[in-house]
């Protein structure tokens, strides 16, 4: 019973911690896994146990790295007792309250950031009529000084306001360039007539100045290529046709329905080519959607490509080239050696690609990951880092804490 009070006090100990940082620091993933497992944790009455005994237990729990915050109110102790665990400086922790508090922070912030604040809503924090008066206001604010990509991020914590397509309609409207047009439109605002006109203006114009994603752009805001197919054709044949070809613009033109020409073929394939004599995975792919075809000197660069990523331990270039044709690099006895040298070294993502390539696990994964994440929250804190680990199915465990409070227990005799 006790070790559950000790697990639990370290829990809500990383919880406090938590929930204590700036949203753009948080990890929910991590809050939320933090509180099912607290609400999980049974705790009986400590009645029958010394005020000493407890006390002992407490010393240990502080050297677990973590703040130890205790629910006194919450158990059930004879009242002389939680004086005296209070009066040790430590006190109850009302998790909801630190929830809705970190959601207030964000709003007290100048200005408010509505994408931080989706954090703390994620986790469960409450929406009251104050706090939805203030999504309210965000979102009607940032439509007034047309910034429609901060209002989606207020539309998706559950802003609205009155009219709220119509003003939607009136930004786009007013809008004088093809991005923010554009992000009116995902946002919901619909073309007109008018808008229209603007929209096929704005495609010519993008055509004539050679700008392929708003060309992209136009056409997705619904832009006519009526009488301009032609146009478009030769904009990305004349692309084609130079020395070193940007297959990201020539990618945008096709999807903008840009016809490739089969006398282009061999430009595509030699381009597919150098890419990989390059090692350039994302010029790769795209030849590959214009249509490149993969020749034999093509793949031996693709090989040579995967080589030199696991040379340079770059396990997820490795593993990209695998999947666009490369032969696998390495040995069974390198991918099981690097499984665990990839956890213990803190690289959860670089280990959870060499399980996917066929690492086989001769040791305790779980105790790995467990102690990975352990480390994470402790020593590095990075919300990316911890989000890793537990896409990798780390959990916090009773052994671990249990290990540090026999640790506290030997050195305190």
């Amino acid at each position: 019973m006790l070790g559950n009070i000790a697990y639990r006090d370290c829990m809500q100990g990383i919880l406090y911690k938590e929930l204590a940082k700036d949203g753009d620091d948080i990890t929910p993933e991590l809050s939320k896994y933090l509180i099912d497992e607290i609400k999980k944790i049974n705790v009986k009455s400590l009645e029958e146990y010394s005020i000493t005994y407890i006390n002992k237990k407490l010393d240990a729990i502080t050297n677990c790295q973590y703040i130890p915050v205790s629910l006194i109110d919450d158990l059930e102790l004879p009242g002389v007792l939680k004086m005296m665990l209070n009066g040790s400086g430590l006190h109850g922790l009302d998790i909801q309250r630190k929830i809705n508090n970190g959601l207030k922070r964000e709003f007290d912030k100048d200005p408010p950031n509505p994408f931080h604040m989706k954090v703390w809503l994620d986790i469960g924090a409450k929406i009251d009529t104050e706090v939805k008066n203030k999504l309210d206001s965000g979102l009607k604010r940032m439509i007034e000084s047309n910034n429609p990509f901060f209002a989606r991020g207020w539309l998706s914590l559950g802003a609205m306001i009155p009219d709220f397509q119509q003003k939607l309609n009136e930004g786009l409207q007013k809008a004088t360039t093809v991005t923010k047009a554009k992000q009116w439109c995902d946002l919901g605002a619909s073309v007109d007539s008018d808008v229209q006109l603007k929209l096929n203006e704005w495609l010519k114009q993008s055509l004539k100045q050679k700008l392929a994603s708003d060309v992209l752009d136009c056409v997705a805001m619904g832009a006519t290529l009526e009488n301009l197919q032609q146009q478009l054709d030769g904009f990305l044949s004349s692309m084609l046709r130079e020395n070193r070809p940007d297959p990201t613009d020539a990618v945008y033109l096709k999807e903008a329905g840009a016809k490739i020409k089969p006398e282009f073929q061999t430009i595509l394939d030699s381009n597919l080519e150098r890419a990989a004599q390059e090692n350039s995975i994302t010029q790769f792919k795209h030849w590959l959607k214009l249509g490149a075809k993969k020749t034999d000197k093509t793949r031996h660069f693709i090989n040579l490509a995967a080589q030199y990523y696991a040379e340079d331990n770059n396990t997820p270039g490795v593993k990209e080239w695998i999947g666009l044709g490369a032969n696998n690099p390495y040995s069974q006895d390198n991918l099981n050696a690097m499984l665990q040298a990839k956890l213990q070294d803190n690289q959860p993502n670089s280990a959870a690609y060499l399980l996917e390539l066929g690492a086989e696990v001769y040791f305790d994964i779980q105790a790995e990951l467990n102690d990975g994440l352990l480390r994470a929250i402790n020593e590095d804190g990075r919300p990316s880092l911890i989000r890793e680990w537990l896409d990798m199915g780390a959990r916090l465990s009773r052994r671990q804490f249990c290990k540090r409070v026999e640790k506290a227990d030997v050195s305190s005799n």
